[in-house]
């Protein structure tokens, strides 16, 4: 008896070639496609509103030469929210805050802002905030040679602040005048700089203090020893200060050069403060460089010193 093309008989010897179709065409597709970088032609071009980037999910990437500005107060820039979401800034980007409390990049639960070279961040009077925030997520690296911009900052602003357990390795370049920190990590969080990273902070004679590391609570750490160049002017800079069980990982790569105006409390190039640091915290052979006046009686240019400044 002949058979028709609906006998399922037919389905089953047709069954194996399809089997090998998939396997020889279809499959290796489906690896290929998830090996593509989010530049690729599949990512959504990132919706820019009122000159800011916000996205809760999903993927997408900036057009080449976007520039976001802020000129209003408390406002972001670009923010990633929840794990899976991913804004790509590295085709070129260029994030300007003019306004009071203005943070340029927010990462918060699990999202992800990639930045590099081409993602320059300029910030002015961003009282209180951190430039770039990274919350309650594994950020990955992000990229290296970032330029970052703070100016008149006051001094309780952040170049970077990472918190509630997050992690993020990254290549920054960091200038700063009267910022409180360059990198923070607290709250459990973790910050490895690479790259030869360089952080540079002035301070005006109105502000005091300032630290370019700054690591607090149990668990935190930065990690400085990929080369990375501190140097600071103003009164009663730190170059690396740990507390409450925070650590500042540095070693004969990283570079310290401190210096404090005459008149001043001096400057102090590693602080501990309620803190007991393992023997790999601060490597061998370390080189601080402290110029300026010192200071009388008990306040001083110091190598280590304990003082709160958290």
């Amino acid at each position: 008896m002949e058979s028709s093309d609906d006998d399922p008989r037919h389905a089953l010897r047709r069954r194996p070639l399809a089997l090998a179709l998939a396997t020889s065409l279809h499959w290796p597709c489906v690896a290929l496609l998830g090996a593509l970088p989010l530049s690729s032609a599949f990512a959504q071009t990132c919706p820019i509103s009122s000159n800011s980037i916000t996205l809760f999910s999903g993927q997408c990437i900036v057009a080449p030469g976007t520039t976001l500005t802020q000129t209003g107060n408390y406002e972001t820039l670009v923010a990633a929210f929840n794990s899976g979401t991913v804004i790509d800034l590295t085709p070129g980007a260029t994030l300007i805050g003019n306004g009071f409390q203005n943070i340029a990049v927010q990462m918060i639960d699990g999202g992800v802002v990639r930045l590099g070279a081409s993602t320059p961040i300029t910030l002015t009077a961003s009282n209180g905030n951190p430039a770039i925030l990274i919350e309650n997520t594994d950020a990955g690296t992000l990229g290296s040679n970032i330029p970052l911009s703070i100016t008149n900052a006051n001094s309780t602003a952040f170049g970077l602040q990472a918190t509630l357990g997050s992690q993020v390795t990254l290549g920054l370049d960091l200038q700063a005048v009267d910022a409180l920190t360059g990198v923070r990590a607290d709250s459990g969080s973790s910050v490895t700089l690479v790259d030869a990273s360089s952080i540079n902070m002035g301070q005006s004679p109105s502000w005091f203090s300032g630290a370019a590391l700054m690591a607090t609570g149990t668990d935190s750490v930065i990690d400085a020893r990929s080369n990375t160049q501190i140097s600071m002017s103003g009164e009663g800079v730190v170059g690396a200060y740990m507390s409450d069980g925070g650590r500042v990982r540095v070693d004969a790569s990283t570079g310290f050069s401190l210096s404090a105006p005459a008149g001043s409390y001096g400057s102090n190039g590693i602080v501990v403060d309620n803190t007991i640091a393992p023997t790999d915290t601060l490597g061998a052979n370390l080189v601080l460089t402290l110029a300026g006046r010192t200071a009388p009686r008990w306040r001083r240019s110091t190598v280590a010193r304990s003082r709160s400044m958290a």
